[in-house]
């Protein structure tokens, strides 16, 4: 659903609480004795048909005896009343309903009747629910605390939510006595109406909320969550713990998962552009971290501390992380040693050094010195400083230094970790009043400082450009199709080795010949094609066709051939659709890599890389990634892997990476093209020093899609994908009057470096009136928000001519959060302007506009811009209001 009342719920006015009652064992008792007296300046009613007053205010028997609209209905009754409470609601007219009642799966006789109620509600009245089983939200902002919460932290800029209501309370807890502030406090419950996805895109357009925290369990609608992360993810840190990283880990895991259903969503959220962290502990630093530092721009970290065995496993957690110590410049080494004599470092050496050790007993005066240097020095990422308590030692100069100076030097993320944390609760608790985040133990600190790096390092890798690999790749889609066709038919949903092969040949995967062999003369006819030495195995479209009792090699006579063939009938004996397959001998040597395609539950086509041959589930070392892939993403895909990096350094084997790189490419564009297929399995693919070839692949159909399936999700997402490929179908040519030739199509993330050089070429007055500003210095993270689009969000095309594609307009059509309206803008380039160009991109984009479904089309326009008001009255735009003194808006509604 989209954001419809969504923030009426989250930001009420007016609120009932149903069940409120004077029994303090009750949860309505605690729903509403966290409303009253706290200073939500809204309005609250108790709804309790048995009592005249709750708490000293006025009650109502039902929801619909209030005289007054109700934004928020908080639902706190027995579960068997949850169909008729919720029925009240819908004709009340109510918002938002937030169901507070625990368990109500296990204590109603029939859970679907409520989850059939939900689904009425929200279709026949538009109010969105929040629950069951949710202990509510806080909205400290506005001193809200809609839920079973005993305490309201202060108000911040973080959003946290939760699938999991009772630990939410312990990491409430833990965040307040950090003096960790929130924008909101979520329990999403059972989610049967508001999602994770739905939570987040409302969070992502609040403008309170700079970072989103997930405590999650399962994603149920990959496509959803993937969009709404995707969207947000490179403005707004999101961090997500998950358990479930070993396949059957509790009682409420489904014990059929694998435990590589894992790594899939490892590939998930690096791919939304989300951090993951390992644990809840994780979770409970990266909230302090994010509140009260900058993020780091490298993974160099210095350390000042005066104990040395924390040093060192500060050291060890450091390395393990792929971190590295930092190596300060010799004038800020000379500086310290000009104030610190006689100080030496863990090696013993009584010079400065990284880290640099402090004695036991430390003066403030000496930390002083390291830390301020430290923070002056650019080739300092992180600093990180550990104090162990000693008899006479000054903590509390020392949290007084350390806070003046981060104020003096903010760019500098700094971590610290004290111990004897009775001893100095107060010096602790002094840094956490001026946003200095203190860790218990020295890893902790470190793996903070390394997620915060891994969080920049994920998005610039998300942001690369990639390279244009493939030119001119045009598929012969009718081929694959038809032999799936053919499949599909006889109702055979494994493929023959030879078919299989074909459809990688249909999307230029070089496959070895095969020729499929019925009887022993085909097989000879065969291998005298080939020329001896062949090669003969079964072909029962299984992955044991490697195994050794199947396959038979350096065959090199007839004679040979029919014996091979007697043998492997053999064993054949007792399978059926199984028969022998000649090949000739692969001489050339080369590694043996693994690609394949399976289909997630919550994701769909999920592709696979990774050590392939005869042992690559004892090795297990291969990595998933999400199609489409481009060069830069496949290329990220196959790093994941510990045999990549070592494939890498063999220098003779550059050309065969990059042709492994098209590869990937190609490959997943035949997931995207071939929904039917449920498995691909190409195990062994040999890499060579001049390319690729597939020695063996098998080929699975999914018998639960019919065969005439069509896309189905999203405009342009299909139903087994979770990110929208590229859509071909938006690729047109249209005729200028003087003959040229006009080619639209949707932007690329390759586009970056024509984009680049489009936006250059701009006048001052084009660049004042599509950004605003006279000039414009659009680095490469802004040109990839450009270019690298969630075509189900953000719909971006290009006008471009000639054979090099040079750009010559740009439009966009960015969605508004209720999936019904968009945002239009278009730039053309001077020198084609006046040209009709404008009108083109017009005519197009109101027509891709109607085509998915937007029902409002909204311009800001400089009013300076009286040639662009001009053209949008001329297509029926008309004048909204005026945005502010400089800017104008104009809306068509589509019908």
């Amino acid at each position: 659903m989209s954001l419809k009342n969504l923030d009426i719920l989250f930001n009420p006015q007016r609120i009932a609480v149903i069940g409120a009652n004077e029994d303090e064992r009750s949860i309505g008792y605690h729903i509403f004795r966290n409303l009253i007296g706290k200073g939500f300046k809204g309005i609250v009613h108790p709804v309790n048909p048995d009592m005249g007053g709750v708490q000293g205010v006025e009650a109502y028997p039902t929801v619909s005896d209030i005289p007054h609209p109700v934004d928020l209905a908080l639902v706190a009754t027995e579960p068997q009343h949850l169909p008729a409470v919720l029925g009240d609601c819908g004709r009340k007219g109510v918002k938002g309903i937030a169901i507070l009642a625990p368990d109500h799966a296990a204590r109603i006789g029939r859970p679907s009747l409520i989850r059939d109620r939900i689904r009425q509600l929200s279709a026949l009245y538009g109010c969105r629910v929040l629950g069951p089983n949710s202990l509510g939200f806080l909205r400290p902002a506005i001193n809200l605390n809609a839920s079973l919460y005993t305490k309201l932290p202060q108000k911040g800029h973080i959003a946290f939510i939760s699938e999991s209501g009772i630990f939410s309370t312990e990491f409430l807890e833990h965040a307040i006595s950090k003096k960790v502030g929130f924008s909101y406090f979520i329990s999403l419950g059972a989610k049967q109406d508001i999602n994770i996805a739905d939570t987040i895109d409302f969070l992502g357009g609040d403008g309170s909320t700079r970072a989103i925290f997930l405590l999650l369990r399962t994603i149920n609608n990959g496509r959803r969550f993937m969009a709404a992360v995707r969207n947000f993810a490179r403005t707004k840190p999101i961090v997500v713990v998950k358990p479930g990283r070993g396949g059957s880990y509790s009682l409420l895991a489904d014990p059929h998962l694998p435990a590589m259903e894992d790594l899939i969503y490892e590939a998930v959220f690096k791919r939304a552009g989300c951090l993951r962290v390992d644990d809840i502990l994780d979770l409970l630093s990266m909230v302090e971290t994010i509140a009260k530092q900058n993020r780091p721009k490298g993974k160099r970290l210095m350390i000042i501390s005066n104990s040395i065995a924390p040093t060192e496993m500060a050291i060890d957690a450091l390395h393990a992380m792929g971190g590295v110590l930092a190596a300060p410049g010799p004038r800020t080494l000379a500086k310290i040693a000009a104030i610190l004599p006689g100080q030496c470092d863990l090696s013993g050496r009584c010079e400065p050094h990284n880290p640099i050790y402090l004695l036991p007993d430390a003066s403030a005066e000496d930390y002083r010195a390291a830390i301020e240097n430290c923070l002056r020095d650019h080739e300092i990422d992180g600093l990180m400083v550990i104090c162990t308590p000693f008899p006479g030692i000054a903590a509390k100069r020392i949290a007084e230094i350390i806070v003046t100076a981060v104020r003096n030097r903010p760019n500098i993320p700094l971590f610290s970790t004290w111990f004897g944390e009775k001893t100095i609760q107060d010096d602790i608790d002094f840094l956490n009043n001026y946003g200095i985040p203190t860790y218990y133990t020295p890893e902790q600190a470190v793996k903070s400082f390394m997620y915060m790096y891994r969080y920049d390092y994920n998005l610039k890798l998300l942001q690369e450009t990639p390279d244009i690999i493939i030119r001119d790749f045009t598929p012969k889609l009718d081929v694959a199709k038809h032999i799936i066709s053919g499949c599909l038919d006889r109702k055979r949903y494994t493929l023959h080795g030879d078919e299989a092969g074909e459809i990688l040949r249909s999307y230029s995967i070089p496959v070895i010949d095969t020729i499929r062999a019925d009887d022993e003369g085909e097989a000879v006819r065969a291998a005298r094609h080939f020329g001896y030495p062949v090669a003969m195995k079964t072909d029962g479209g299984t992955s044991r066709g490697d195994a050794p009792e199947n396959v038979l090699l350096q065959l090199e006579s007839d004679q040979a051939v029919r014996q091979a063939y007697a043998t492997l009938r053999d064993h054949l004996a007792e399978q059926s659709e199984t028969a022998v397959i000649v090949q000739p001998m692969v001489v050339k040597r080369g590694y043996q890599l693994l690609i394949g395609a399976q289909k997630s539950v919550n994701f769909g086509t999920v592709i696979s890389f990774g050590l392939g041959g005869k042992y690559y589930q004892a090795e297990r070392d291969y990595a998933f990634g999400l199609p489409p892939l481009n060069q830069t993403l496949a290329r990220r895909m196959m790093e994941e892997t510990r045999i990549y990096p070592y494939l890498q350094q063999l220098g003779v084997l550059q050309g065969g990476l990059r042709a492994l790189e098209e590869m990937l490419v190609r490959f997943s564009q035949l997931v995207i093209d071939l929904p039917q297929i449920g498995s691909i399995a190409i195990n062994p693919l040999l890499l060579m020093a001049e390319g690729c070839l597939v020695r063996d692949v098998t080929m699975r159909i999914d018998d639960n899609l019919p065969k005439g399936y069509k896309w189905a999700q999203g405009d342009f997402c299909p139903l087994h994908l979770s990110i929208p490929p590229y859509p071909f179908k938006y690729e047109k040519n249209f005729s200028l009057a003087d003959g040229t030739i006009v080619h639209i199509r949707p932007i690329r993330g390759e586009d970056e470096p024509a984009l680049s050089r489009f936006f250059e070429a701009l006048s001052e007055e084009s660049v004042f009136f599509r950004f605003g500003q006279r000039r414009i210095n659009m680095p490469h993270d802004h040109l990839a928000r450009f270019c690298q689009v969630d075509y189900d969000r953000d719909l971006a095309f290009l006008a471009v001519v000639g054979g090099e594609e040079a750009i010559i307009g740009d439009v966009r059509l960015n969605r508004f959060p209720d999936l019904e309206s968009a945002e239009l803008s278009f730039t053309v380039a001077d020198s084609w302007q006046g040209k009709r160009i404008g009108s083109l991109l017009m005519d197009f984009c109101i027509g891709v506009a109607k085509e998915i479904g937007l029902k409002t089309l909204l311009m800001e326009i400089m009013k300076s811009n009286t040639r662009m008001i001009r053209l949008g009255y001329r297509y029926g735009f008309s004048r909204t209001g005026e945005k502010d003194e400089e800017m104008e808006e104009m809306h068509l509604e589509l019908g």
